[in-house]
């Protein structure tokens, strides 16, 4: 039930992080800061690489109070001036813990959490918290999958690198673990690479950002609501921000014609939005149409919109202007 944390720096130079190879073990909170006394370069660099399934205390990456003029400094560009924790496997971050736990995880204050490879993080005990930004990097051909647990959003997610961001599980809003969402504390914003929606829930409540090249991935193989829905997002009214250049491919069964939903809105949300907003493409010799359908409850009213793509086999790319 102890408290510790580790403060270091040791500026730019990642080659030199501070690693943990030893499994951890026991229930107490371990906090990895940086220390922001260093005012040219305060960074801080960890690695867990110890299979840690006997730790079940919080673990916390963010950094020490900057102040004075170090505050003025970090304030220009806190990204330049962050904690990073690179793992390589879900259980470097702990094991179960005693009960759930929303805050598990914490990234806080622009923290980042960089995975190297493939990893499914699925400990439904070990809730997510992430608090003001919190960042996670995918590396190029690789997928991050979250699923199976809950993400608390006090602030900004932010996804980095070029690879893809696979995320189910539930989302929660502060402190409190509020069902529903407020304003500023439910941001996910894909700067790089590509989100993929685990499950037709993961990422409802969300308001959901996608940078200039980045990308929506609906997989047309899986039955349900997933694909009946493609990315469900009622609970915010805000529609989802693409900005130009960004694209939702996909790869499609061979065999028969293909209905995919790609995105689900309030229906306050979809008054924003036209069919026109997607411009589908599709090999030569095949189609992609774009439509609007009105979800209603048993009285008939509407309360969420889809837009879907009814398209021929194999792939097609649906870019957003």
């Amino acid at each position: 039930g102890e408290t510790f944390t580790v403060t270091m720096w040791n500026g730019g130079d990642s080659k030199h992080a501070f690693t943990v190879a030893s499994e951890m073990s026991g229930g107490g909170s371990l906090t990895l800061s940086s220390d922001p006394s260093v005012k040219q370069d305060p960074r801080a660099f960890y690695v867990l690489s110890g299979i840690n399934t006997n730790f079940a205390g919080r673990l916390a990456v963010t950094h020490g109070a900057f102040s004075g003029s170090n505050a003025a400094t970090y304030n220009a560009d806190p990204d330049k001036y962050c904690v990073t924790l690179t793992v390589s496997d879900a259980r470097n971050i702990g094991g179960a813990m005693s009960s759930f736990d929303a805050a598990g995880l914490t990234l806080g204050a622009h923290a980042l959490l960089k995975v190297a490879g493939s990893v499914v993080f699925d400990e439904p005990t070990r809730g997510w918290f992430i608090d003001g930004v919190g960042r996670i990097n995918v590396e190029e051909g690789e997928t991050v999958t979250m699923t199976n647990l809950q993400v608390t959003y006090s602030g900004e997610f932010r996804k980095e690198g070029a690879g893809t961001l696979k995320l189910g599980g539930t989302a929660r809003f502060t402190e409190d673990a509020l069902e529903t969402p407020i304003a500023g504390t439910n941001v996910l914003a894909i700067a790089e690479g590509a989100l993929m929606p685990a499950d037709a829930t993961g990422c409802d409540g969300l308001a959901i950002s996608f940078a200039s090249g980045t990308k929506l991935l609906l997989d047309a193989s899986v039955e349900g609501d997933l694909k009946t829905y493609g990315l469900y997002d009622v609970k915010w009214d805000a529609p989802i921000a693409v900005a130009g250049g960004a694209a939702l491919p996909e790869g499609f069964d061979n065999r028969t014609v293909c209905r995919l939903g790609i995105c689900t809105v309030s229906r306050n949300a979809a008054d924003t939005m036209t069919v026109g907003d997607f411009a589908p493409t599709a090999p030569h010799g095949m189609k992609a149409v774009v439509s609007r359908v009105e979800n209603r409850d048993s009285g008939g009213n509407v309360v969420s919109v889809s837009f879907v793509c009814d398209l021929m086999p194999r792939g097609i790319t649906i870019s957003i202007r």
